[in-house]
């Protein structure tokens, strides 16, 4: 299993907003999730932006959040990331849980370590990416 996350456009309503139907799939070599969720076509900026200057500092961290982590929510995604060595060692925490019923639940918490130019690519390719124009983008960090 390779480490890496791909983010699929799987439909955009553009009678509603520009609303679109996204899915996300993560790995590591112990795992693997995907969920799918709703955003607009700038549902990452910020989240890219903050990348590409991931870390400014140590302690620095970088979140990505859609929905909460309880029932009241149809799913919850949670993205961060943060260096877990003083030397920047860097890695992304993956939390999903579709909040379904047994037998369709999905629950996943696992990480991805990245080099922190890798976590920068990351941002640099969501920045560019046109989910209008390209329908997925595949991420595959260089590891520590």
């Amino acid at each position: 299993m390779n480490y890496n996350i791909k983010i699929e456009t799987l439909y955009i309503d553009q009678d509603d907003g520009d609303l679109v139907t996204y899915k996300i799939s993560a790995a590591n070599d112990n795992t693997a999730t995907s969920l799918a969720f709703y955003g607009f076509l700038d549902t990452f900026r910020q989240f890219a932006a903050d990348l590409t200057q991931f870390p400014q500092t140590i302690s620095d961290i970088v979140v990505f959040e859609i929905g909460e982590d309880n029932e009241r929510w149809a799913y919850y995604l949670f993205i961060k990331a943060f260096c877990y060595e003083a030397n920047g060692n860097s890695a992304l925490r993956i939390k999903i849980d579709n909040h379904k019923k047994a037998p369709d639940t999905v629950k996943s918490e696992f990480f991805i370590t990245a080099t922190p130019a890798s976590i920068n690519n990351l941002g640099q390719l969501l920045l560019s990416w046109d989910p209008n124009t390209e329908k997925d983008i595949v991420w595959c960090p260089g590891r520590p």
